[in-house]
């Protein structure tokens, strides 16, 4: 399924999430995770084809994981040369260390194995558990002792499930969630500018592309159907900017600035030698040098607030210009905490609207052409701004056909997603990105937009 983004969504393999920290605490005993071979039965979830007369589940879910999804081998990464070479450049071991147990010599191996795998407490691991799964079933769905033999009885109702340690992975918002204690980060849990510079590559998220591309393992029911027709573009872009700007506050509060993660990287990082796209563009009033707060986090859904008419895309645009010079300027957190909650605030009414309302072609139609219409500017706040808008035009090209046709279009026969194929490969490589490139590209697209 979209095949033409499976090669960027590699930019960020290895940097995947779990969401070991947001089990319920409830009244009684511990919940303890069972590990991924819990669910591998072949009357389970590891059936080799999916079971079309179930109504919730494939059933075949353990399968599509081990074989396809990434996250069955994020803990792999970490045992390769590359894991090596970041751990000794990071001072996490010694010269002597070698790729294949470097994780047992170092103390601070949490660092890469809260993201890398389920890592939990050893006294909530069942008998199978085992760490080297990665990011397995339980990471996104819960510990699951106490419901595991439960969930398959003859009447049972999943809310049930939901009370005894489940997640509800049913709402794509909340999912987003879980996903961006990874793929974005918490106070714990942290890929900053000296984690880069040693190799890590960029953390980057979009839950409608990058779940087509896990691939999915779920199908359509009345409890899920956010997820689908633009549903999972919209959810994930309110969460993301959300949780970006509380991620923004926190470790400047406690660290103070900066981090430079957090900025756009060419701001700095640019051909010197000769004049750079960066050079030639200028700096819109800012000295040269002076880093710019990353804007891929939030510049899409100003786009999505004005489309749904939301009256929260006038302070959700003020709110993050004004962040962004604070940031730039590095300001003291308290002067960005005094505006975070405001921000914070809108893009959660803005994610209630859209739960509220699905996307119609209407505004689907209207983001596309705002998002095309606005090629330059986009193409010119970086690479990682340049990769969310191709994201998004690809969920929105794929979601019109979904609510037109109650289908999904492969690319050879829609001319529109053809066309963005090519936006993939202007993004192959971040140290080649050529922006006027990107945005004569995007331009293209005009005539495909209706």
């Amino acid at each position: 399924m979209r095949a033409i983004v499976a090669a960027l969504a590699l930019l960020t393999r290895g940097v995947l999430g779990h969401a070991a920290g947001r089990v319920a605490t409830e009244e009684g005993p511990p919940r303890r995770y069972v590990g991924a071979a819990a669910c591998s039965s072949n009357n389970c979830h590891g059936s080799v084809t999916p079971r079309l007369d179930s109504k919730r589940s494939m059933q075949n879910e353990y399968v599509t994981w081990y074989k396809s999804d990434r996250h069955a081998k994020a803990y792999e990464a970490l045992v390769g040369e590359r894991a090596l070479r970041i751990a000794r450049l990071l001072g996490m071991v010694d010269a002597s260390a070698a790729a294949a147990t470097w994780l047992k010599q170092t103390p601070r191996a949490e660092r890469c194995l809260d993201c890398h795998t389920l890592n939990v407490p050893a006294g909530l691991r069942a008998s199978k558990f085992n760490l080297e799964d990665g990011v397995s079933c339980e990471a996104c769905h819960g510990p699951a002792n106490a419901w595991l033999t439960k969930h398959t009885e003859r009447g049972w109702d999943p809310a049930q499930s939901l009370g005894l340690g489940m997640l509800d992975t049913t709402d794509p918002g909340r999912a987003a969630e879980t996903c961006l204690t990874c793929h974005l980060g918490t106070a714990t849990k942290r890929v900053d500018h000296e984690m880069l510079a040693a190799g890590h590559p960029p953390v980057a998220f979009e839950l409608d592309t990058f779940a087509a591309n896990m691939p999915p393992h779920w199908k359509e029911h009345d409890a899920n159907r956010r997820w689908f027709r633009g549903g999972a573009w919209t959810a994930g872009q309110a969460v993301a900017l959300r949780e970006a700007v509380r991620h923004l506050v926190q470790p400047a509060s406690e660290h103070g600035w900066p981090d430079f993660s957090v900025y756009e990287c060419s701001s700095c990082h640019h051909d010197l030698r000769k004049p750079s796209w960066r050079q030639q563009r200028g700096y819109a009033g800012r000295t040269p040098g002076a880093p710019s707060l990353d804007p891929s986090r939030h510049t899409l859904l100003l786009f999505l607030a004005r489309a749904v008419g939301s009256p929260e895309a006038a302070a959700l645009s003020a709110g993050m210009q004004q962040i962004g010079r604070l940031a730039s300027d590095a300001r003291p957190p308290r002067d960005v905490d005094a505006v975070a909650g405001g921000v914070v605030a809108a893009a959660g009414r803005v994610l209630e609207r859209t739960a509220a309302a699905p996307l119609d072609d209407g505004q689907m139609r209207r983001l596309l052409r705002d998002i095309v219409d606005a090629a330059e500017p986009l193409a010119y706040d970086g690479f990682r701004t340049a990769q969310q808008a191709a994201w998004a035009l690809d969920a929105l090209a794929v979601a019109r056909v979904e609510v037109g046709q109650g289908g999904q279009p492969g690319k050879e026969g829609d001319p529109l997603r053809r066309a963005i194929g090519q936006l993939f490969e202007d993004l192959r490589d971040p140290a080649a990105y050529d922006p006027a490139r990107f945005a004569r590209d995007v331009g293209t697209l005009r005539r495909y937009v209706p």
